[in-house]
């Protein structure tokens, strides 16, 4: 006896594929009951869902059952992704470089036999592999991965250098996006191929590269610092003013510090070089909109600052003999207060907006622009606050030329580097007071004394805290 499967489908759903089958049945007799199997595949456009099925039954005589139903649960296929992310490229020496990669498995299965291949331009050589394998990495698990290149005859200092660096499965099939790292100056950009998606990679220029541009530390924590946000800003090269030595450099090793030292996410940093008015209008909104999007209460706030800075009248305070701190943007007409960003309206910003705490770093001149100015501006803090300026009101804030960084600002990545990040404020305003008083004195010739400024409720803790602890 033949029974002939007549018909077996999903009803209302996609990607399930099933044929019709015979199943061959020796004579059944009255209520008795024979088992057979129907092979059923799951095609890639199956999705997470309930199936229900019909199933028609006919035999020789050309007698038909009628349809029978039944159900089960399906689950879409497992998709296997790796992230690459947080490109970074340092100098170990003059000619040899080092490219780090962060690479997290955000698929939802075990992933065996990663490889991470770097594609590198005939400028350099790998030194070691330029494919690094990975055993096995589970799901939400990452790791940081160095591959060393030294330069060759073909090197041009002038010319950028193209990394790509693709992750592959153990066939040499691409497992998520390719990420590109570019060298050339001072900066970098990195990129998801195809999308046009851009962040920061830290690039050291060979010529100027100093001690704490090499070995930044690199964190332990076991999870990213998801609730800390920053504001990364360098002003070197203005439309109407001198420029400012390496603060492009100071910003970019400040947010590498960020990103390695302090696992800060790349996409909560927001890094801008020689900053318009309204770029950093825009940069202190988006970090006020990050914090008020974040509802764990614990938010962490970041501003980092290096370029032309003046004391002028508060526009904002009642007295015209009151002054304030004003950051000028690189479009800003000379020293025009005017047009520039003062510490009270990042005060005003951030006090609408929930957050655990906020620390501010900058350097910056403090140089008088008016005459007759004399008492601080009245400033209306909400929240913890703390501020660490470069340099007293009427000091300039100078340069290190043999570290290539500004003086606060190599001093402040000094302190942090030999503490590996482990450091609290109180012994990092120690050490950076010390090392800036005491080089601005030897170099410069003139004093230059770090200032901290704290709100009423910061002011009873702040020398506990650590950056994005």
């Amino acid at each position: 006896m033949v029974v002939v499967l007549e018909s077996i489908h999903a009803v209302g759903f996609r990607g399930i594929e099933t044929e019709v089958v015979s199943l061959s049945l020796p004579g059944i007799a009255h209520g008795e009951t024979c088992i057979d199997s129907i092979y059923i595949e799951g095609r890639n456009t199956l999705r997470d869902g309930r199936a229900r099925f019909e199933l028609v039954l006919s035999e020789a005589n050309g007698h038909t059952s009628r349809p029978a139903e039944t159900s089960f649960l399906t689950l879409q296929a497992a998709k296997p992704n790796i992230d690459v992310s947080n490109l970074a490229i340092d100098y170990i020496s003059d000619k040899e470089m080092r490219l780090r990669v962060n690479v997290k498995n955000t698929g939802s299965v075990n992933m065996k036999d990663v490889r991470i291949n770097v594609g590198h331009p005939k400028s350099v050589y790998a030194k070691g592999d330029a494919i690094k394998a990975l055993p096995l990495l589970k799901p939400n698990e990452e790791m940081e991965l160095d591959f060393t290149f030294v330069q060759n005859q073909y090197f041009d200092p002038k010319v950028a250098d193209i990394f790509n660096v693709t992750p592959e499965d153990a066939n040499g099939k691409p497992v998520g996006e390719q990420m590109r790292a570019v060298r050339g100056g001072l900066a970098a950009t990195t990129e998801t191929a195809g999308r046009g998606r851009n962040a920061v990679a830290t690039v050291i220029a060979p010529a100027t590269f100093s001690d704490v541009d090499r070995n930044i530390p690199v964190s332990t924590k076991e999870y990213e610092s998801a609730h800390t946000y920053a504001l990364v800003i360098g002003n070197e090269k203005y439309a109407a003013n001198q420029e400012v030595p390496f603060a492009q450099r100071d910003a970019d090793v400040f947010t590498a510090y960020c990103v390695r030292t302090f696992k800060i996410p790349r996409s909560n940093i927001t890094h801008i070089l020689n900053a318009t008015g309204n770029q950093m209008k825009t940069g202190i909104r988006d970090l006020a909109r990050k914090a008020a999007f974040d509802q764990s209460g614990q938010a962490e706030l970041i501003i980092y600052y290096s370029g032309h800075g003046i004391i002028a009248k508060d526009k904002f305070g009642i007295s015209d003999e009151e002054y304030d701190q004003y950051l000028i943007p690189v479009d800003a007409s000379g020293a025009d207060a005017s047009q520039s960003i003062s510490r009270k309206e990042i005060y005003a910003a951030l006090s609408n907006v929930p957050f655990k705490r906020a620390s501010i770093f900058l350097d910056a001149c403090n140089i008088k622009g008016d005459k007759g100015i004399t008492k601080v501006a009245k400033n209306d803090w909400k929240g913890n606050v703390f501020v660490f300026a470069s340099s007293a009101p009427n000091e300039t804030s100078g340069v290190y030329n043999d570290k290539s960084h500004g003086m606060f600002t190599y001093f402040l990545l000094k302190s942090i580097q030999d503490k590996k990040g482990n450091i609290n404020y109180e012994n990092l305003v120690k050490t950076v007071e010390e090392g800036v008083k005491r080089e601005s004195s030897r170099f410069a010739g003139k004093s230059q004394n770090p200032q901290i400024e704290a709100s009423p409720q910061a002011d009873k803790d702040w020398r506990r805290w650590k950056i994005a602890e």
